[in-house]
């Protein structure tokens, strides 16, 4: 009975060793803020996509701090990075972002980031970078702030949005979001929500 039982604990902890995939490295280690977002997208036509907070400094103030990014084009078997050293590794983006949400559009390949910028030549806000389903190209990117809120008088809380969660249902996303900040009417803080009908 030892022997069975020691068969099937080492036969687990092979397949529990070898079924693993890297897909992704980083030393930022503050991936969730105590809630974590969707980090996993999958289509129905079988791509993976998984984000990350991604940083390779080891030091307080990770300056190099953005989307950590891999695909899957085949459900899993194979995935575009393999090799993740700084100089391999290339981000979807070039801003300090953090707690990076992929979502999928009708159309859309979407990720939804907390910017954490703090001059006007780096804005802070919601980054967004999309492009077209099936394609492996660049990223069109695009930044929601108070800036260019539809909403002006809503607009300015943009600006602090923080730690940002999305979902998406067809052409609508829903994002949600922290207010770290800024007071609203009747509260410190608070959450925020912004809706597009037409995929960002």
């Amino acid at each position: 009975m030892k022997k069975v039982l020691l068969s099937g604990f080492l036969t687990a902890l092979v397949f529990s060793i070898f079924a693993q995939t890297q897909v992704g490295r980083t030393l930022y280690d503050l991936q969730s803020n105590n809630s974590n977002c969707r980090r996993l997208a999958i289509n129905p036509a079988g791509k993976i996509v998984a984000t990350y907070t991604r940083s390779y400094q080891n030091n307080t103030t990770f300056d190099d701090r953005g989307t950590g990014y891999n695909y899957s084009a085949n459900n899993g078997a194979t995935w575009s990075e393999t090799a993740f050293s700084p100089g391999t590794y290339t981000r979807p983006d070039s801003a300090r972002t953090g707690w990076p949400n992929p979502i999928f559009t009708n159309t859309k390949e979407v990720i939804i980031s907390h910017l954490a910028g703090n001059s006007a030549a780096d804005p802070a806000g919601l980054h967004i970078l999309r492009r077209d389903l099936g394609t492996t190209g660049a990223w069109e990117k695009q930044i929601l702030n108070s800036s260019n809120c539809s909403n002006p008088a809503n607009g300015a809380y943009a600006d602090d949005a923080t730690w940002s969660r999305a979902a998406s249902r067809g052409d609508s996303i829903f994002v949600i979001f922290g207010l770290i900040d800024q007071n609203m009417p009747g509260m410190t803080g608070g959450m925020q929500m912004y809706r597009s009908i037409d995929a960002g």
